[in-house]
């Protein structure tokens, strides 16, 4: 995660938690932290935090925040603490982890392109747990009104989105505990935290942006006709002063020339106002997570290219019955076309 990342998501998480954060200067923050959190996350109650080595250097008091710093694991600790409800289990009967190895490759060869590979082979098949998490947002739009939605995007343990598990989720029955046959199950650990919440909110992100400009697009012929309106008075007055400007004697051209810089100046205010008036800004703050604990099989594939033997692995989601997201080896990103290059690497990745 860049610097940037990590900035927003330590500052987002004290935000959540009730803090007051006002920018210092270049890299540096100062924040007012409730006592009771304060105390948890072992900082004053005002700290100056420092995102950049070279202001914590300029600002001696200042703490300093990089990946494995513990006030950053202390947040993601209290932010998950705090959720109620916040892991949700799926329980599954036996017939539920039934998935034939025809089925298995189907799904392989309707989802992924493997390049330049002989068919895949299965090799091995077996049941996992693995982790979810559902961020949601509060997103609110301000121009000459105000809009707040929270918005929800639903990732997989490595951070991609599962748009087709939104509505297989909404209709089960989650419980607050491990079943019986989940129990004994191994499971693959989710990505960082940090990771997982930056990749979510870079997608929430985008779409309060397409928002605010489908807003500022419902009122664009109000604005046009407000536009047209005003440009028509000054042009006007712009025009009749040249006139004047034109007929008067050398005497009164200058207080005529200040004038019109006076109605030049009023206009180009006027009209930055009306622009602000119709332009929509938009604010983005993480509200809640939440994480479900769901069943796969993780399935072992051999592929052939030429006479090299590759490895691949995917999950099978038992809820979707559907692949999770393939992600690039290189970026990290879902991808449906892989080549090996050593690893298997996506379009998005294509030198």
């Amino acid at each position: 995660m860049p610097k940037a990342d990590l900035q927003r998501f330590v500052l987002d998480a004290l935000h959540q938690a009730g803090g007051i954060a006002e920018p210092k200067g270049y890299g540096l923050t100062e924040v007012l932290v409730p006592q009771a959190l304060a105390e948890r996350l072992n900082i004053p109650s005002l700290v100056t935090l420092a995102f950049e080595s070279e202001a914590a250097r300029e600002e001696p008091h200042a703490l300093l925040v990089t990946y494995g710093h513990p006030l950053v694991d202390d947040l993601i600790a209290y932010i998950l603490e705090r959720q109620r409800g916040f892991r949700f289990y799926a329980h599954l009967e036996p017939h539920d982890y039934e998935v034939s190895s025809e089925r298995a490759l189907a799904l392989v060869e309707e989802t992924l392109e493997f390049r330049k590979t002989r068919r895949p082979a299965i090799e091995a098949m077996s049941p996992v747990l693995c982790y979810d998490f559902s961020f949601g947002f509060r997103v609110t739009w301000q121009s000459s009104s105000r809009i707040e939605e929270t918005l929800v995007k639903l990732v997989d343990g490595n951070g991609n989105a599962l748009a087709a598990g939104e509505a297989a989720y909404d209709r089960v029955f989650w419980a607050n505990h491990l079943g019986p046959h989940e129990e004994k199950l191994p499971s693959l650990p989710p990505v960082a935290f940090q990771t997982l919440w930056q990749k979510a909110s870079v997608e929430i992100e985008s779409l309060a942006r397409h928002r605010a400009k489908d807003l500022v697009a419902l009122d664009q012929g109000k604005y046009d006709t407000e536009y047209q309106r005003m440009s028509v008075y000054y042009n006007g007055t712009l025009k009749d002063l040249d006139d004047k400007i034109a007929k008067a004697p050398v005497e009164r051209k200058e207080a005529l020339a200040e004038r019109r810089q006076a109605v030049l100046a009023d206009r180009d205010r006027r009209l930055a106002d009306l622009r602000a008036a119709y332009d929509v800004d938009h604010q983005v703050a993480l509200d809640h997570v939440r994480m479900f604990v769901v069943p796969r099989v993780a399935v072992s594939l051999r592929l052939q290219q030429k006479t090299e033997q590759l490895p691949a692995h995917v999950l099978i989601n038992l809820l979707t019955r559907g692949l999770d997201p393939f992600p690039c080896q290189r970026c990290g990103l879902p991808t449906v076309t892989v080549s090996w290059e050593g690893r298997w690497v996506g379009d998005c990745c294509q030198s």
